[in-house]
This record gives structure tokens, sequence and C-alpha cells, in this order.
């Protein structure tokens, strides 16, 4: 799921790490999270959409933050697109900017 969305050196970059959902044997969602002195930033957290609704991308979310947490980060942030707020919301996440994308 994520080859379109990360490159061979970023999955060996050292703090990285790669989650990946399973449902019925078959890839259902993936998320990644790159540590940086006691900082988490979670990553592509998405489910495929006939996976969806299931809890997949909670779990997942809350699989970074355990990984996180473990090795020591004090801090978490993400991206997220509207539709999935309400899920890092009730994980606690708080809005804090918005973020501005420029395309050409």
């Amino acid at each position: 799921m994520a080859t379109g969305f990360l490159s061979p050196v970023a999955l060996r970059t050292p703090g990285f790490r790669l989650l990946l959902a399973t449902l019925d044997g078959e890839p259902a969602g993936s998320a990644g999270a790159h540590l940086d002195h006691g900082a988490a930033g979670m990553m592509g957290v998405a489910t495929l959409p006939a996976a969806r609704r299931r809890g997949i991308g909670t779990a997942l979310t809350v699989g970074c933050l355990a990984h996180a947490a473990e090795e020591g980060c004090d801090l978490s942030w993400l991206q997220s697109e509207p539709a999935a707020r309400t899920i890092y919301e009730r994980l606690g996440f708080e809005v804090v900017s918005d973020w501005v994308v420029w395309t050409r």
C-alpha cells in the first residue's frame, strides 16, 4: 500500500516505522511514524475503502503512538483531511494550525 507514498530510502530511515493492518489476511491499511528528537510525526494513515469504518485507522494511529511513547516521544503531530478529524480528536489531538498546500 505504501509503495506509491514512500520511497525505499524512507523505509530505511532511522526512527521510521511503517505499520500494516490486515483484514482476513489481506492488506487493509497502513500508517507511518517518523521519530526524531522526542517528537513523532504520523503520516500516511490510510485504510482501503472496503475496510473503512472498522476502527483500522484508529488502531494504526494508536499503534504509532504506542511506539512513539516506548521510544520516549512526548510530542506527536499529524496532518489530517477533514473526514478523519474526529478520529484524531478522540485520540486527544487538537488543531493548532492549518496547512496550506500550493500546487502548480
